[in-house]
């Protein structure tokens, strides 16, 4: 070959490095945008857009559920895992895999160039394993290893987020279902806004809806007699102050009235300051 030739070459080599490594980053790109999303990821096209950029044969992602046992070469042993991948060959997507299908995995990363790595949050929660394989005779990005490392780490902060809002809707949820049935009318709110009310607290002030109180003022239930008094209570507990009880006068929608002791303390509705405030 002449020195034309090999030059045309190694030209047309570095154009293809050049076009694969723009496949592969515009691929973790995607990967990040998806994971940054605050919708629910779909593995399977996670795991597709991640294959199909990084010329892989296979990828794999098994999943278990998170604990605070420490990371072992035994980490999967004696847990439930989820098992999902992706290959060019079949793409398939399983919540609960059965042995022949794990078989398939297997089977699959045969005589595959493998690359893997734990799925860890910050805090060194263990998520499970990300894996990415190609054929022996393929030539896999050079930096394989760093761009799974990249795309493992923002998919356990996806997983640890997920599990963050879990916990929180949860959380919410209980709290919700011991206020609806509390005895005590309880009532969240600023001192320009009502946002929440519970039934026994929607019978005290003789409304049939949580819907009549809702975006209405507290004061809107109070004598005028005690509007300074209960603004001043509210003021200071939404500054953190210590929570004092105190006698007010409720009337009601129907116009009959009824003398309650109020309790407050601070809480957050929403990300921002408000006050739970407890009535009887």
């Amino acid at each position: 070959m002449n020195a034309t030739g090999e030059l045309g070459t190694v030209a047309t080599g570095s154009a293809d490095r050049t076009q694969d490594r723009s496949r592969v980053e515009e691929a973790v790109v995607q990967v990040s945008l998806l994971l940054a999303s605050t919708r629910e990821v779909e593995y399977s096209h996670l795991l597709r857009v991640l294959g199909e950029g990084t010329g892989a044969e296979c990828v794999y992602l098994q999943r278990v559920p998170p604990d605070n046992r420490p990371l072992s070469s035994s980490a999967l042993k004696g847990r439930e895992s989820e098992l999902l991948f992706w290959s060019r060959a079949i793409s398939l997507e399983n919540d609960t895999p059965e042995r022949g299908e794990e078989i398939a995995l297997e089977s699959l990363l045969a005589d595959k160039r493998v690359f893997a790595v734990p799925i860890l949050s910050a805090e060194d929660t263990f998520y499970g394993y990300l894996g990415i394989a190609y054929d022996q005779q393929a030539s896999p990005p050079g930096d394989s290893e760093r761009i799974l490392s990249i795309v493992g780490d923002v998919l356990a902060s996806y997983l640890e987020r997920r599990r963050a809002e879990k916990a929180l809707e949860e959380s919410e949820q209980r709290y919700r279902n011991l206020a609806e049935n509390h005895p005590d009318p309880i009532l969240i709110a600023t001192r320009s806004e009502i946002f929440y009310v519970n039934p026994a607290g929607c019978k005290l002030f003789g409304v049939d809806a949580l819907e009549q109180v809702v975006g209405r003022t507290l004061f809107d239930f109070i004598s005028a007699e005690d509007h300074a008094r209960v603004d001043q209570r509210l003021k200071a507990v939404l500054e953190g102050e210590p929570a004092t009880a105190q006698r007010i006068e409720v009337t009601r929608l129907d116009g009959e009235w009824r003398i309650v002791e109020s309790f407050a303390v601070p809480v957050v509705h929403e990300g921002k300051p408000a006050a739970q405030v407890v009535l009887r």
